[in-house]
C-alpha cells in the first residue's frame, strides 16, 4: 500500500513540474504563447503543395468549338499531343467537364484543371492561370513550364502560327485534390 501511496504523491508532482516553465525571462525574451506566429510549417507546405509554372497561352475565346479546331490544327502541325483529361463541353452545363462516364467519381462531370508541368495541348479556364480574366474565358494552353525560359522559346515556336501567343507566371495548387 504505501507505493500506492506514493504513486499519488508523485504523479501530481509529476504534472506539476511538466507543465511549468522553469526558465528565468528577461526582457528580451518573448513567451511563445505571445510570440507572432511564423507559419513556418504552414510556409513548408506551401513549398510541397505550390509550385511556380510558366504556361504558354496559344489564344483565348468564349467559343468551345472554335478553340477546340484551333487546337488540333495546332496539334497536327506543332506535332503536340493533346490531352483532354476526358473532359469535354457541355452545352446544358455551359462547362468545360470531365465526362459524366469517368472512374473518378469526385470529377465526373466537373471541371477539373491542368495543373502539372507538361508540353499536350487542352482547353482550360483561363482565370484558372490568370486571376483577373473572365471566368468563362476559355484558352489553349499549350505547355505548362517549371522554368519561364522553356515557356518562352515554346511560344517563340507557336508564335508562327498563333503570332497572338503569349506566356503568364502562376502559382498553382498541386497537392491532393481528394
Amino acid at each position: 500500500m504505501p507505493m500506492l501511496k506514493m504513486s499519488f504523491l508523485i504523479i501530481p508532482l509529476i504534472i506539476l513540474f511538466s507543465c511549468s516553465n522553469h526558465s528565468i525571462k528577461t526582457d528580451a525574451q518573448t513567451d511563445a504563447r505571445t510570440a507572432p506566429k511564423t507559419d513556418s510549417a504552414k510556409g513548408e507546405m506551401d513549398k510541397l503543395e505550390y509550385a511556380d509554372y510558366s504556361i504558354v497561352v496559344a489564344d483565348t475565346g468564349q467559343d468551345y468549338a472554335v478553340l477546340d479546331a484551333k487546337m488540333y490544327y495546332l496539334a497536327e502541325v506543332l506535332k503536340m499531343p493533346v490531352d483532354t483529361m476526358n473532359r469535354t463541353f457541355d452545352k446544358k452545363k455551359n462547362l468545360i467537364a470531365v465526362s459524366e462516364n469517368d472512374e473518378d467519381e469526385l470529377y465526373r462531370g466537373e471541371y477539373f484543371l491542368r495543373r502539372f508541368s507538361s508540353e499536350n495541348l487542352s482547353i482550360e479556364y483561363l482565370n484558372q492561370y490568370q486571376k483577373n480574366a473572365s471566368e468563362k474565358t476559355m484558352a489553349i494552353i499549350s505547355g505548362i513550364y517549371e522554368m519561364p525560359q522553356q515557356a518562352d522559346s515554346a511560344c517563340g515556336i507557336l508564335r508562327k502560327f498563333e503570332p497572338g501567343c503569349f506566356t503568364l507566371r502562376a502559382k498553382m495548387y498541386i497537392g491532393c485534390m481528394h
